[in-house]
């Protein structure tokens, strides 16, 4: 059992040498990776944004969307990702809400009918929170069985758009996952948006800085 074990051990350092692998490679790729991330987002955030424009409020609202379509929104469901996202932009010295002033001042009804881009929706929304802009985030997510395997693969997306209390598009943004098993798709959703929200909301400041002004 010994011996086997050790052949192995061998043909795999071996193999790794012979295909110039090592993990210092490894690592020495995670690292300019995590350069190239961090100039990204230094060149977003490296942005000429007016204390008026800071000055005005911005609500973020996140819903689930199913087959056919149809959303889920009760906001507490969401509270983590909300936050997530709610602190960043705060950090950034954007005012925001938090949810409960949200949820207290808009139905679910409304809510829905703003993720289905109803405009109506949106412009009602906003005059309700007297906000000047609104962050909508939708979790997508499609499963399949892997054949080999035989388990349960889940895909999740998010996608993030900035629009101003009209309705005019300002940004967007997504985040994508890998496959994952279960069904838990809130929890993926949350450790996606934890792993990429830097860049999610780099992305949206830098637009929010440079259109939000515009009419």
């Amino acid at each position: 059992m010994k011996k086997s074990l050790l052949f192995l051990i061998c043909f795999y350092l071996l193999g790794s040498a012979a295909y110039g692998f090592s993990f210092s490679d490894d690592e020495r790729q995670s690292a300019r990776e995590k350069a190239a991330k961090a100039q990204k987002i230094g060149q977003l955030l490296d942005v000429s944004c007016k204390d008026s424009l800071k000055d005005q409020k911005i609500a973020v609202m996140i819903a689930e969307r199913h087959s056919g379509g149809k959303f889920t929104v009760s906001q507490s469901k969401y509270s983590t990702l909300f936050e997530t996202i709610n602190q960043r932009l705060r950090e950034l010295g954007l005012r925001t809400y938090n949810q409960q002033d949200i949820t207290r001042q808009i139905a679910d009804a409304e809510i829905k009918a703003y993720m289905n881009n109803d405009p109506d929706a949106a412009l009602s929304a906003a005059r309700k929170l007297s906000a000047n802009f609104i962050i909508r985030g939708v979790i997508d997510s499609r499963a399949h069985k892997n054949p080999i395997i035989n388990v349960n693969e889940v895909y999740v997306d998010m996608s993030f758009t900035l629009t101003s209390s009209s309705g005019r598009t300002i940004s967007g943004t997504t985040a994508r996952s890998e496959s994952f098993a279960g069904a838990d798709t809130i929890r993926v959703a949350q450790i996606l948006v934890e792993e990429q929200a830097d860049e999610i909301v780099a992305k949206l400041y830098h637009d929010f800085c440079r259109r939000g002004g515009s009419k």
